[in-house]
């Protein structure tokens, strides 16, 4: 994250702006809104990530005046809206037709572990407590080598959202996407 005028902007990474570019380019995804939280830069929390602010995104919580929360209610989003009122309205239309939210594990190369930044866990709470589907895709890594998002991650998960729908969306339990493609010796 990058800190300007006292506001946490995040920084998106290279591998998430992929990921995202090769669903956006997957005709399985055309009819579908792809929302990417951390493309946007306001908050009702100057601590963009602030996992203690209290805003998850509802009319209760968000600390935005009405006038900007009524605009997103109508469909009118705005680059001035809280990240997490947006987010939490596209959850909210998400789960009401039959949509899911997919989020991107990358590699901290300094670790080597996979780990959700702030924002992310954020997200997970918000997409948990409203009720919507959630796939996880994780980026690979073996011995060290981390793998680019490339189009097997996205074509597995289109195996699994088909299989999904083919099963009329009733399982809401979290699927989690981890590929061992590149570990063939």
């Amino acid at each position: 994250n990058l800190n300007v005028d006292d506001h946490t902007i995040p920084i998106i990474s290279e591998h998430s702006t992929t990921f995202v570019t090769k669903l956006k380019n997957h005709p399985f995804f055309k009819n579908y809104t792809l929302l990417q939280p951390d493309a946007y830069v306001n908050s009702c929390d100057p601590d963009w990530t602030n996992m203690a602010s209290t805003c998850r995104g509802t009319c209760n919580t968000c600390q935005n005046e009405d006038e900007r929360k009524t605009r997103i209610t109508h469909g009118k989003e705005e680059d001035r809206c809280c990240w997490r009122f947006l987010l939490h309205q596209n959850l909210e239309q998400g789960r009401d037709t039959n949509g899911f939210m997919v989020q991107v594990v990358e590699v901290d190369e300094s670790t080597e572990e996979h780990i959700l930044e702030d924002n992310q866990k954020i997200e997970l709470e918000m997409a948990e407590s409203v009720g919507i589907k959630i796939f996880r895709v994780y980026q690979d890594i073996y011995f060290g080598d981390v793998s680019p998002f490339d189009d097997y991650h996205i074509a597995r998960l289109v195996e699994r959202l088909k299989s999904w729908n083919h099963k009329n969306c009733v399982d809401m339990m979290e699927s989690e996407i981890k590929l061992m493609k590149h570990y063939c010796i």
